[in-house]
């Protein structure tokens, strides 16, 4: 239910498992896959509060035990409530956790993740060397796994730091080689968003405006209305560039009544 975002019943279900498992099992390792998941579930609706709460009774079961079941994974979750939370020491502290519970145990693939999110929180904070060197190690681990999902997914999130870097040849590069390659609508309306963001340091306002409302649309089939505000604000500078301010007012309004 989760993979085909019905989210709602997801969660129902992980609730139900959660007093079932309180009830009837004295399993701790499967307490704690509830928990993780249930941590998982909320963190995705940004239920942040909701999400720690879970993952840190987790992580309690596993210190009383003295276990580490799915250590990794509940520090790589905990990492990404506090990205959203924007406290970026304590992201850093928990993605480093995971990448080293991930090397201990040679989870190569959770590896790979933890230094693609790594790579994603020095650009975050604008340390760009941290930044391209974890990206560039995430994209080795994930060609030596044959990962292609996170493969691109690394690739894409590189051609981002380039043009947060002003290196726009490198990254349209990098976009080019994906322009007809089949791929999931998260890792395509991240695409198009960079491809709108190169058009427009280009100065091609028109053809950044097809890009950024491809996205748009893929973010309407995915119901991801939380990201509109980003991409709205986007759409009215491309306006607002080409001097129509009617149009860039309307989506400015359109981005913060989004937030």
């Amino acid at each position: 239910m989760y993979r085909t975002n019905q989210l709602t019943e997801a969660l129902k279900s992980s609730n139900n498992a959660l007093l079932l498992t309180k009830q009837f099992t004295v399993d701790k390792l499967l307490y704690i896959d509830v928990l993780l998941n249930l941590g998982i579930f909320h963190c995705h609706l940004d239920e942040i509060t909701s999400a720690l709460t879970h993952l840190l009774e987790a992580q309690q079961i596993n210190l009383q035990n003295s276990t580490f079941y799915k250590s990794g994974e509940i520090s790589m979750t905990m990492g990404v409530c506090y990205k959203k939370l924007g406290n970026w020491e304590e992201a850093k502290l928990h993605y480093e956790q995971s990448l080293l519970f991930f090397e201990q145990t040679n989870n190569k693939k959770l590896k790979a993740g933890s230094l693609l999110k790594l790579g994603i929180l020095y650009k975050k904070i604008k340390k760009y060397d941290e930044s391209l060197t974890y990206n560039e190690k995430s994209i080795e681990a994930y060609s030596l796994l044959s990962v292609e999902e996170g493969l691109i997914n690394s690739k894409l999130e590189l051609a981002d730091l380039y043009i947060d870097i002003q290196n726009i040849e490198e990254a349209k590069r990098i976009c080019d080689d994906f322009l007809h390659v089949n791929m999931n609508l998260d890792l395509k309306d991240h695409l198009n968003i960079l491809i709108g963001r190169i058009d427009s340091c280009n100065g091609n306002l028109a053809q950044a405006l097809n890009h950024f409302f491809l996205a748009h649309t893929i973010y309407q089939q995915k119901q991801a209305h939380k990201k509109m505000s980003e991409l709205y604000i986007r759409i009215a500078k491309a306006y607002y560039h080409q001097k129509d301010f009617e149009t860039a007012s309307y989506y400015y309004r359109q981005g913060l009544l989004a937030q």
